[in-house]
């Protein structure tokens, strides 16, 4: 205290302290800003030092330094943040009162961010969608409402179809790109010569949104095509005796064509599979009729007569 009442250069404290207040710990350069004696002979001493240094000396033997911000005025009845005696405070992580707003955007003290970053690592969120987040619209019914708000405008988005169904956005893309797919082919069926680019350009489908259901369109095309021999089968396998189905249940919602027909209890497997790659394979179960052992691989359109005959074998 000696150098800092002789000379106005300032000095360099570890602590400083005063009655009835913890220690005050204060790194870096101190100094002078006023003296006043007064008329009794007390010598009375303004310090200052910078704000963003302030801190408060550590409880633990080895000492050391607790940082903090200091706020520009004082804090507020609502401020949440932790205080220290020195002026200081702590911010917390959900004290909307010591957020600086710039140009419409929130800055928070570095403090506060990592404190919320340790409080959602202890606390990660849960995966998949929300409670009560589903679709607002029934699933056989997206389909429908889609086609009716691309028939208002082409150009939809499926941010525009989430906003006006009140669905999920991937629900809402699946449901664009299906529906703009079979368009697609529609008018690819009546204009032959046409690329799946240049029908969808005919159709006001904007170019950056239309390469998923461009590349659907083919499966689909590829889909109708085999409609006529996956029929045939399937009426074949009802005058066996093998199946009650009208018609196989084709799939195409990604780039390869498959069907299912459920076959009856005493057929030898619980339903038969077709991929338009690999052919016919058997499933063993008929609520989720998935793919298990292929029949005559390699042949991808065997005749009704080789199938059965590898059915039965």
């Amino acid at each position: 205290m000696g150098a800092l009442t002789a000379t106005y250069t300032g000095a360099s404290l570890r602590r400083l302290t005063a009655p009835a207040t913890p220690p005050l710990a204060v790194p870096g350069g101190v100094r002078v800003t006023d003296r006043f004696r007064s008329g009794s002979g007390g010598l009375r001493i303004t310090l200052a030092w910078p704000a963003g240094l302030r801190g408060t000396a550590a409880r633990r033997a080895s000492g050391g330094l607790v940082r903090h911000a200091v706020p520009y005025s004082a804090p507020g009845q609502a401020c949440r943040c932790r205080r220290h005696a020195c002026g200081g405070l702590s911010p917390d992580a959900y004290c909307a009162e010591h957020l600086a707003v710039v140009g419409g955007v929130e800055h928070w003290p570095r403090a506060a961010v990592l404190a919320l970053r340790r409080a959602q690592a202890s606390h990660p969120a849960a995966g998949g969608r929300p409670r009560r987040a589903g679709d607002q619209v029934p699933r056989d019914q997206v389909l429908d409402l889609t086609a009716q708000l691309l028939d208002a405008d082409p150009a939809i988005s499926a941010a525009y179809v989430t906003e006006e169904l009140g669905v999920h956005c991937d629900t809402a893309q699946r449901a664009l790109a299906a529906v703009r797919a079979e368009r697609i082919a529609d008018h690819l069926t009546t204009h032959r010569g046409l690329t799946p680019d240049q029908a969808a350009a005919q159709l006001g489908y904007p170019a950056g949104q239309v390469r998923t259901a461009t590349r659907q369109a083919l499966t689909v095309l590829r889909a109708r095509a085999a409609a006529p021999y996956l029929a045939a089968i399937t009426d074949a396998l009802r005058t066996a005796g093998l199946t009650a189905a009208t018609a196989p249940a084709v799939q195409h919602d990604g780039d390869t064509v498959r069907a299912a027909v459920l076959l009856t209890a005493d057929a030898p497997a619980a339903a038969l599979v077709w991929n338009e790659e690999t052919g016919w394979h058997t499933a063993d179960s008929r609520r989720r009729p998935v793919a298990r052992t292929p029949l005559l691989s390699g042949h991808t359109h065997p005749d009704l007569a080789a199938l059965l005959h590898a059915l039965t074998t």
